[in-house]
């Protein structure tokens, strides 16, 4: 029985994620949503949400110039002029580690969705499987695989 309700609360919340990311998504597209906070003297992490994709990276701080704030800063702006095109070039996720400075990792709002309702239907899936619901299954997975490759 614990474990049903188990069930419904990991449903329940990923729904939840989903839509709010569903939400974000649609607001990428007007405003630009930062998120900062100081971690270190020298270190800091960012979420920032632009152009139907969420950015999270760790930056290096200057330790000569003291943040602008000690606390976690949200910035909104209608305005995208703060990031430069390249950064938000036609890729669709990816993930920016050679930088001596940073690294981002960076995904499409509807990936992230993807996910949440995955996660949400996890737990109701059934212990035993048939051999038909086995080929069924492959058979979409496959044909999500095709559709992203041809997406690129």
């Amino acid at each position: 029985m614990m474990f049903r309700y188990l069930r419904i609360a990991v449903s329940a919340l990923s729904l939840t994620a989903c839509v709010l990311l569903i939400a974000l998504w649609a607001r990428s597209y007007y405003y630009l949503d930062q998120l900062t906070e100081p971690i270190s003297r020298t270190r800091g992490i960012e979420f920032a949400s632009i152009e139907g994709q969420a950015r999270f990276a760790v930056l290096k701080l200057n330790p000569a110039v003291p943040f602008q704030s000690q606390d976690w800063g949200l910035e909104s702006t209608n305005s995208k002029l703060g990031y430069a095109q390249s950064e938000i070039d036609d890729t669709k996720w990816g993930f920016v580690g050679s930088e001596i400075d940073f690294w981002t990792i960076w995904g499409p709002y509807w990936f992230l969705a993807l996910l949440g309702v995955t996660f949400a239907a996890v737990p109701w899936i059934p212990r035993r499987f048939s051999l038909r619901a086995m080929l069924i299954a492959m058979t979409l997975f496959a044909a999500l695989l095709g559709i992203i490759a041809a997406s690129n």
